[in-house]
């Protein structure tokens, strides 16, 4: 995919990474500190103990065509793909909030929270040397020599192509001449090799796949504007009470100030007036803004704007091709089906290169 910036990976490579990352049935935890920890900003998938391949509705694999020998490669590449964009999002969490911990210790240390001061060093030590580790994990993990962030990358895009050949397997299409861009990917899926089905099927196995890639992007955009309003109300109310904090450590100073001018005496309030210019309050002050940094760094790493208005987008764009073959008996399938195809890879090629420039990175 030109413009990318990676190196084309082979069929040899991308079946070596199916082979690292698809685990079959098998419990994974991959994902779980990703949905656990954005479940309290209104992330509401919850982690599933297996990864599970969703090839789409039953209407539109009984009618495409494809065999179950096809169909078992496609759940393989799913399955891998879904694993690594977990172990991704989790990996970009952790990332995050280990870094805002590591401000949170210094200052306790600093502050000599609790009365100690050497088991805060020796905490923000490790979390730094974590931080290290977690970066360097991520970029080979399983034996392969491809980072997790990329393996995400190109096994979706395998298993994204994969799903728009499926759907045109039925329709008599050239891919190489009729959708160039589709050619590189899955040889073993060729389309001019099946001779093309009936338009009753051709109709059943668009308008299926119409319909439940709007159900998905709909339900795309609905999760990720939740999160995205979850997070920036969390950063607004971790700046609020900074800002409290910050407006009551600065009374005693006023207060002091006042006193020895003559204006006021408080002499029955300088116990309170002591707690409320404690060195402590550096943990709200310094630690706050830290996590909120770092909610508004997991937002970004994984575009969660962008990716909500992109489905937005895309889901409006299927809606119009679900119409116009609803509204036409007598449409030509082949073109529209063409349509669809190419939306939906230009779709994902934004995407993939979208989240192609965030990867994991040491952090700020």
């Amino acid at each position: 995919m030109a413009g990318d910036g990676f190196k084309k990976l082979t069929g040899d490579e991308i079946d070596g990474l199916v082979k690292s990352w698809d685990r079959g049935a098998k419990r994974s935890w991959s994902g779980w500190i990703f949905a656990r920890t954005m479940r309290a900003f209104g992330y509401d998938k919850p982690h599933q103990g297996s990864i599970e391949s969703w090839r789409g509705e039953l209407e539109f694999c009984q009618h495409c065509g494809l065999d179950e020998a096809q169909w078992a490669r496609f759940d393989a590449v799913d399955r891998a793909a879904t694993r690594a964009g977990h172990r991704h999002r989790d990996n970009v969490v952790l990332l995050h909030m280990l870094a805002a911990s590591a401000v949170f210790f210094a200052v306790s240390g600093a502050v000599a929270l609790f009365g100690t001061v050497w088991p805060w060093a020796v905490l923000e030590l490790g979390v730094l040397c974590g931080i290290v580790l977690l970066v360097r994990r991520e970029r080979a993990k399983d034996g392969s020599s491809v980072p997790v962030h990329r393996a995400w990358l190109e096994l979706r895009r395998e298993a994204e192509a994969f799903r728009v050949k499926a759907m045109l397997y039925g329709f008599g299409v050239d891919h190489a001449q009729d959708i160039p861009e589709l050619a590189e990917k899955h040889q073993d899926l060729d389309l001019a090799s099946r001779a093309t089905i009936d338009r009753g099927a051709q109709r059943k196995t668009l308008a299926s796949l119409l319909r439940d890639q709007i159900g998905y992007h709909a339900e795309n955009e609905e999760r990720w504007k939740a999160v995205r309003h979850g997070l920036e109300r969390a950063i607004r109310w971790i700046f609020y009470w900074v800002l409290v904090a910050v407006v009551l450590h600065l009374v005693p100073l006023v207060v002091h100030w006042l006193e020895h001018l003559g204006w006021i005496r408080l002499d029955g309030f300088h116990g309170v007036l002591d707690f409320l210019h404690s060195p402590k309050w550096l943990l709200l002050t310094a630690a706050g803004p830290a996590f909120a940094a770092g909610l508004h760094g997991v937002a970004v790493k994984l575009e969660i704007q962008r990716l909500e208005r992109s489905s937005h987008a895309m889901a409006e764009r299927l809606r119009n091709f679900r119409q116009a073959l609803e509204s036409d008996p007598d449409i030509d399938m082949k073109p529209l089906a063409l349509a669809v195809a190419r939306a939906m890879y230009a779709e994902h090629d934004a995407w993939f290169n979208l989240m192609g420039i965030n990867d994991i990175q040491m952090p700020a």
